[in-house]
């Protein structure tokens, strides 16, 4: 069995068993193993030495300079919008980003070869077993329009951050890169990871990648399209994947890449049976 036949078993083996509403799962890829589900802005590292405002004060320095700078900008008091807005280039917010492609969960699992000395992880979220553990609705995913997630939303302005709730939502699409990478969030009130609360295992599921796959899963990962310059369509992204793609240098050795060694097909992609303590990241 091949690595990418044995990682899809692993997820439809945990779809069954969060019994996921129409088959339905969300995918977030992680660089190391044990970098926790938490959003940005809650990341100790994000907070340390900042005041407890800093998640208000940066969302409305946003909202003020970003006209100038972007075509279409929702409306003033499209809490939603503005929020996927800033997630979506870089901004620490209360959204952590998943995805409703299990390759494009796996292309930012292994994209960055800095981290290509761990082992990375592809977690997996069954949005209505969430809902259904924060507020009792089985089987329904959030929009951003329902009046208690914009409430949550809306506590990232007016300086609130001490809501236990998270919600899975479907993001507006405001952006190119949502509607390519098939962006899902979940929205968060606190700094309380979701890996773990106590009945976490219900509604999420990690699946490890040794390290020792990565060089071969990423090159797997550009041929089935999944590349820079299709996930974040720009012509930033578009200039950074030719200038690394074309330089003669250090050119791809497509062979080597696209066959692990025995021990990595051995090990990959191994299961983590019981969710994590995981630590930042």
């Amino acid at each position: 069995m091949s690595p990418v036949e044995h990682l899809v078993q692993l997820v439809l083996k945990h779809g069954e068993r969060m019994d996921s509403r129409q088959g339905e799962l969300w995918f977030r890829g992680h660089a190391c193993s044990d970098w926790a589900l938490l959003p940005k802005v809650f990341r100790a590292e994000v907070r340390l030495g900042r005041s407890a405002d800093y998640e208000s004060d940066m969302c409305w320095r946003f909202k003020l300079a970003a006209p100038p700078r972007h075509a279409n900008c929702p409306s003033v008091g499209d809490h939603g919008s503005w929020l996927s807005l800033m997630q979506h280039y870089g901004l620490p917010t209360r959204l952590l980003d998943w995805t409703g492609s299990l390759l494009t969960a796996m292309y930012f699992a292994v994209e960055d070869c800095s981290h290509d000395d761990k082992d990375g992880a592809i977690w997996l979220l069954s949005p209505g077993k969430l809902n259904e553990s924060m507020s009792g609705q089985a089987g329904r995913v959030r929009m951003m329009h329902d009046t208690d997630v914009d409430k949550l939303l809306g506590d990232a302005f007016n300086y609130k951050n001490n809501s236990e709730v998270v919600y899975p939502v479907l993001p507006t699409e405001c952006d190119a890169r949502m509607m390519m990478q098939l962006s899902r969030f979940t929205l968060h009130g606190s700094a309380s990871k979701l890996c773990e609360r106590p009945d976490a295992g219900d509604f999420v599921a990690q699946i490890i990648i040794p390290h020792e796959m990565k060089a071969g899963l990423r090159e797997l990962a550009t041929m089935l399209g999944a590349r820079a310059s299709v996930l974040f369509p720009d012509l930033g992204a578009l200039a950074r994947e030719l200038a690394v793609s074309m330089n003669p240098i250090a050119p791809l050795d497509r062979a080597a890449a696209t066959k692990p060694t025995k021990a990595a097909i051995a090990a990959v992609p191994s299961e983590n049976g019981v969710v994590r303590d995981a630590g930042g990241g």
